[in-house]
């Protein structure tokens, strides 16, 4: 057993526990702070009085946790669907 031996079982490991219903459920919770951010900061855009620029900062990163999630979410589904195929071919 070679370290690039470890290292794909590791990387199989933590695909395989991502992809499970455990980390999807995981994934999808943690996507609900991105949403809160997006709500916030569309419900008080133009009116804080500190920094008008902190509901804009809201709405940004919000879109962009938003779409880190989604895309690891499927980056995730498909590496798994993908070691699934190969180890049909073994």
């Amino acid at each position: 057993m070679t370290a690039s031996d470890d290292d794909d079982s590791i990387s199989g490991k933590l695909v395989g526990v991502l992809a499970s219903t455990v980390g999807l459920i995981i994934l999808a919770i943690t996507l609900v702070i991105p949403i809160l951010e997006i709500i916030f900061g569309a419900l008080y855009y133009n009116q804080c009085t500190i920094n008008n620029n902190i509901p804009i900062f809201l709405i940004v990163s919000g879109a962009c946790g938003t779409a880190t999630i989604l895309l690891m979410i499927l980056i995730v589904r498909k590496c798994f669907l993908f070691s699934i195929e190969l180890n049909q071919r073994k």
